[in-house]
C-alpha cells in the first residue's frame, strides 16, 4: 500500500497534515501523492472554516466529527488534525479508495 507523507502515527492516534482553502466554491478534498487539501465554502471567520473542515473531513473518512481535533494551526491554513478511533492503514485505504 502507498504511504502518504502527510499522515503520521503517534501513540494510538493518526495525525493528518492538511492545507485549508476557505471561501471555496464548494466543499471538497483533493489528495495528491504529497498533499492533502481541504476546500470549504466557509470563511475563515470566528472558527467557521475550522468547523467546516472537520465536517468535510469526517464525511470524507466516514467517521464521527467528534473523532477529529485540530491540534495545530487553528488560525493558519496549514493544520494538523488528530484522528482517533482508527488506524493509519484504515485512513490510507479510505484516501486511496475515496479520492475526489
Amino acid at each position: 500500500m502507498q504511504s502518504y507523507p502527510f499522515i503520521s502515527f503517534r501513540n494510538d492516534t493518526v495525525l493528518l497534515e492538511t492545507k485549508i482553502h476557505p471561501k471555496a466554491s464548494r466543499d471538497k478534498i483533493v489528495v495528491s501523492d504529497d498533499s492533502f487539501d481541504i476546500y470549504v465554502k466557509a470563511p475563515p471567520d470566528k472558527g467557521k472554516a475550522n468547523l467546516a473542515v472537520l465536517k468535510t473531513l469526517s464525511k470524507f473518512l466516514d467517521i464521527s466529527s467528534s473523532s477529529l481535533k485540530i491540534i495545530k494551526g487553528n488560525t493558519s491554513r496549514n493544520k494538523t488534525i488528530l484522528i482517533q478511533g482508527t488506524s493509519k492503514n484504515q485512513i490510507e485505504t479510505k484516501i486511496k479508495n475515496q479520492c475526489y
